[in-house]
């Protein structure tokens, strides 16, 4: 009985439910992006983004820890590849509501991600955000302001990652 109990307890910070609760939120509590959504989808509420970025946050469902199962691994990384894909297919959104959904969560990515998937993909992430600003002042102008914006609203991602990029 105090075997069954202890193994129960265990469960909740097992690694084998974070991938699979990485694709639970994915399903149920963020948009669809157009393309694939058409409108069929239900509306998401502000409580189910907030349900899902204080999920991430509390169980470090991007972290990619280096589990020792190489079928663990490889399923966490397509959950964490079909949450930054996502992400980005929101960005490219003709609804402004969906590209701010996926913008804010690609900020939640860069501080919850690993130290490996952030160096890989920081250029490409970049470059999407950037392509999503509103072309008006020189290119140079909008990305020192877009660094400042990261710099300013994602302190800590950008000052763990700073000496690896």
């Amino acid at each position: 009985m105090a075997a069954a109990s202890a193994g129960a307890l265990a469960g909740r910070r097992d690694l084998c439910l974070r991938p699979r609760l990485l694709l639970a939120l994915l399903n149920d509590c963020l948009p669809l992006p157009d393309d694939e959504g058409a409108g069929l989808g239900p509306p998401r509420r502000p409580a189910d983004l907030a349900y899902a970025a204080d999920a991430v946050r509390a169980h470090g469902l991007l972290a990619e820890d280096n589990a020792g199962d190489p079928g663990l691994r490889e399923e966490w990384r397509a959950a964490v590849d079909a949450w930054v894909d996502r992400l980005l297919g929101l960005m490219d959104s003709d609804r402004e509501h969906s590209c701010w959904v996926g913008t804010s969560f690609l900020g939640l990515t860069f501080q919850e991600c690993s130290d490996g998937r952030f160096v890989k993909s920081y250029s490409d992430w970049f470059q999407k955000v950037l392509g999503n600003m509103k072309w008006y002042l020189p290119l140079q102008e909008k990305a020192a302001d877009l660094l400042g914006l990261l710099m300013k609203l994602f302190p800590s991602s950008v000052y763990r990652h700073f000496n690896k990029v």
